[in-house]
C-alpha cells in the first residue's frame, strides 16, 4: 500500500510538471476534450490517493484505472495524439516518467489484487 501512495505522489509532481506554466510544459494550446480527460484522471489520482488510507477496498482498482490511464495519455502526448504541436523534448521526458510512474502504480495495484485473491 505504501508503495502505491508513493507513485500517486510521484504521479501528482509529475503532472504538475506538465502544467503550462508551471512545469516544463511550453505548449499553450490543448483541446477542450484533453482538458476533460486530464481534470477527470487527476481528480480520479487525488481519490486514489485518499483511498490508499480510507476505503482500502476501493483502492486497488481505482489506482488501476489510474495508472492504465496515465501510462495511455503520456503515450499519446509522445506520439503527438493528445494535441496539435508535437510534445518538446523536455515533455518527452516528463510522459517518459509518466509511463514508469503508471506501470508502477498498475503494478502494485495487480500485486494487492493477486494477494487479496489468493487463498489463505
Amino acid at each position: 500500500m505504501n508503495g502505491r501512495r508513493v507513485f500517486l505522489a510521484l504521479l501528482v509532481v509529475d503532472w504538475i510538471l506538465g502544467i503550462p506554466g508551471v512545469g516544463l510544459e511550453t505548449r499553450t494550446y490543448s483541446s477542450d476534450v484533453m482538458n476533460a480527460v486530464y481534470g477527470i484522471v487527476s481528480l480520479a489520482v487525488l481519490v486514489a490517493l485518499v483511498l490508499t488510507w480510507r476505503g482500502r477496498r476501493f483502492a486497488a482498482p481505482v489506482s488501476l484505472a489510474v495508472g492504465a490511464a496515465a501510462v495511455i495519455l503520456a503515450v499519446l502526448d509522445i506520439f503527438g495524439l493528445s494535441g496539435a504541436e508535437p510534445a518538446p523534448a523536455a515533455m518527452i521526458v516528463v510522459d517518459l516518467a509518466g509511463i514508469a510512474i503508471g506501470a508502477g502504480i498498475v503494478w502494485t495495484a495487480l500485486q494487492v489484487r493477486k494477494a487479496v485473491a489468493l487463498p489463505s
